[in-house]
C-alpha cells in the first residue's frame, strides 16, 4: 500500500538521530562560563561533563589526576611521570633509576653529577659541570666549567664566562662584569631609596609632632578672654 511505511527505514533513522546525539553529547559542551583553571592541567584539556564539573582529560607530564579527573597533583621528584600517587612511578626523572621491570615503581638517586645510570655504584653520564671517570663515577670539573675531560682541563666554559686555551680556564667575559656592576648599581640604588624615603618620613614624622607640641604649649599660655561688663550710670 502506498500509505505504509517501511519499518527498517524508521529504525536506521532513529538509530542515525541517536549516533548523532550521543557524539554532540560527547564533545565539550557551548558554555557562557569561563573555564575553571586546573594547576598541572593544559587548558586545552579541561571540559565540562553534562553535570556541569570541570574535569581534566590529560594531566600535563609530571602530574596525575584525582580520583574524579577534577585536580592534578604533582609526581615526587624521582618520577618524570607517575600514576595514583607522588612516588609511583611510570618513568624516572633524570639523575634516578630503577630495577623494576614493571611499573609502578620507585626510583632511586644516581651519585651526585650524575645524569644517566642503571646502579648507585657506576654513572653513564654525568651533569653539565662534571667529567666521567675511568672508574664511571663523575668528578667536578673546575670552577665555571660545563664541559671537561677531566680534573684540570676545561673545553667549554658556562655561560657568561671564557675559555683560556692555554691554561683551559674559565675567566669572566667583558659582558659578564657589565652585568655584575649594573646589578650592583641596582641594589645599591634601591638601598638608597629605601634609606631616603625612610628619613623623609622620619623627618615628616617629627615635624609634625614638634607642631603638634607647639600647638598645645600656645594652648596652655593663652591669654583668658576679657570681659567687657556694660556700665550704666545712675542719675539721681
Amino acid at each position: 500500500m502506498a500509505g505504509n511505511r517501511n519499518p527498517i527505514g524508521q529504525i536506521a533513522f532513529v538509530c542515525l538521530f541517536l549516533s548523532i546525539l550521543g557524539f554532540a553529547l560527547s564533545q565539550e559542551p557551548a558554555t557562557f562560563t569561563s573555564k575553571k583553571i586546573i594547576p598541572g592541567c593544559n587548558s586545552n584539556n579541561v571540559i565540562m561533563n553534562l553535570y556541569g564539573v570541570w574535569y581534566c582529560r590529560q594531566c600535563d607530564t609530571g602530574y596525575y589526576p584525582s580520583v574524579d579527573q577534577t585536580s592534578c597533583f604533582r609526581c615526587s621528584s624521582q618520577c618524570e611521570t607517575c600514576i595514583n600517587s607522588a612516588t609511583s612511578c611510570t618513568k624516572c626523572a633524570a639523575g634516578h633509576y630503577t630495577t623494576a621491570t614493571m611499573a609502578p615503581f620507585t626510583c632511586t638517586p644516581c651519585m651526585e653529577g650524575c645524569r644517566t645510570c642503571y646502579t648507585s655504584a657506576t654513572c653513564d653520564l654525568c651533569n653539565p659541570g662534571y667529567y666521567l671517570g675511568s672508574d664511571r663515577r663523575c668528578g667536578k670539573c673546575v670552577s665555571n666549567c660545563k664541559t671537561c675531560n677531566g680534573p684540570t682541563g676545561c673545553s667549554e666554559c658556562m655561560s657568561g664566562y671564557n675559555l683560556d686555551s692555554k691554561t683551559q680556564t674559565c675567566s669572566m667575559s667583558g659582558w659578564g662584569i657589565v652585568m655584575i656592576l649594573v646589578i650592583i648599581l641596582v641594589i645599591v640604588g634601591c638601598i638608597a631609596l629605601c634609606i631616603v624615603g625612610c628619613c623623609c618620613h622620619m623627618y615628616r614624622s617629627s615635624t609634625v609632632i614638634y607642631q603638634d607640641d607647639h600647638r598645645a604649649s600656645f594652648n596652655q599660655h593663652e591669654m583668658p578672654p576679657v570681659v567687657v561688663y556694660d556700665t550704666y550710670e545712675t542719675h539721681y
